[in-house]
């Protein structure tokens, strides 16, 4: 029987055969380090790439490599390198794209481009394309867990949550408290005593973390009218020790106050250490309006010897009283000598 092949028929064999076997680029002997977009009127674009990926997230895939000048059948390989783990190259399309594994420090990968009429017989052009590949560490996320801190607003114990990892703003509060408490800002501890942020602050998250909301009161200390001390040669001042809601490690001195001045503190609740206030005059002339606070000693006031500690000098009186559970006010006022 006599055997023959039409053009049709040779054409299917050869389409087949582009099926059968992929195309595999030809690379030189000798490895390029660097990038040949054109030779002898054959040019590949985009001839240099760069990637800048994450450990653990999959890359914005390069774009298909685009050649001129080569014959219909066109492949790309790499040669004596090797792409991070997770990374690969597709030989038709010279794309690379996956998601790396691993950490990689930044390296120049060479895609070499072989061009042919038999899909089967492929020979290098000339063209190098390249692509910078680095990869970062894996992003850890973390939470920053903002808890209510019910001890000082009076709330069922509440918390909200962000994601994130490096550098994060703080949250605005979204609480309010039941007790009419004013918040403050954020502390690593629920008595206040750690580190405080403030919402819009930025915070470094690199570990799960809580932070409290801590919450103050306000109390308006007046002095309406006072005695001088002394005999009456000592100016008529008080002076108001507390636990500040900015520092509640220690009692401070929080302020001073002259006749007529009134001003305000801004205490931690429930705090166990008293206010304490300290003024000139002679005991027991001294009349106290107390609002939404309490004598903490229940005894009233004390006659005291010595008011240097506070700022003052010689003998005056002491007035303490509970930290408050709500705003509250003490008036001083020595009408008897008006």
């Amino acid at each position: 029987m006599k055997l023959f092949h039409t053009k049709k028929a040779l054409a299917a064999i050869a389409l087949a055969s582009a099926f059968i076997a992929p195309l595999t680029a030809v690379a030189p002997a000798q490895a390029s380090t660097r990038a040949v977009c054109s030779h002898d009127r054959k040019s590949v674009s985009p001839c240099t790439q760069s990637v800048a990926a994450t450990a653990g997230s999959a890359i914005t895939a390069t774009q298909s490599l685009v050649t001129r000048g080569l014959s219909s059948h066109v492949a790309f390989a790499l040669q004596r390198q090797t792409l991070p783990a997770g990374l690969t190259l597709n030989a038709q399309t010279g794309v690379v794209s996956g998601t790396p594994t691993t950490e990689s420090a930044a390296r120049t990968y060479f895609i070499y481009v072989s061009s042919g009429s038999n899909p089967r017989r492929l020979s290098a052009t000339g063209l190098v394309a390249s692509v910078t590949i680095t990869v970062n560490p894996a992003i850890s996320s973390f939470m920053i867990t903002y808890d209510s801190n019910s001890a000082q607003s009076g709330l069922a114990s509440t918390s909200l949550t962000q994601g994130g990892s490096g550098s994060v703003p703080i949250a605005s509060n979204v609480y309010t408290a039941t007790n009419s408490a004013h918040f403050y800002g954020w502390n690593t501890q629920a008595d206040g005593k750690g580190t405080f942020y403030f919402p819009a602050d930025s915070f470094t998250l690199n570990a799960n973390t809580t932070l409290y909301a801590i919450w103050y009161f306000n109390v308006t200390i007046t002095a309406t009218n006072l005695w001088p001390g002394e005999n009456g040669t000592q100016p008529a001042a008080a002076w108001v020790k507390a636990t500040l809601v900015s520092d509640p490690t220690s009692e401070v001195l929080a302020t001073s106050l002259t006749i007529g001045e009134s001003k305000i503190i801004k205490v931690i609740p429930y705090s166990t250490t008293p206010i304490s206030i300290y003024f000139t005059g002679t005991y027991p002339e001294p009349l106290i309006t107390l609002t939404n606070v309490s004598d903490f000693t229940g005894s009233g006031m004390q006659q005291i010897s010595d008011l240097s500690g506070v700022g003052g000098t010689g003998n005056g009186i002491l007035l303490q009283v509970d930290n408050p559970t709500s705003d509250g006010s003490v008036d001083l006022d020595t009408p008897i000598y008006a």
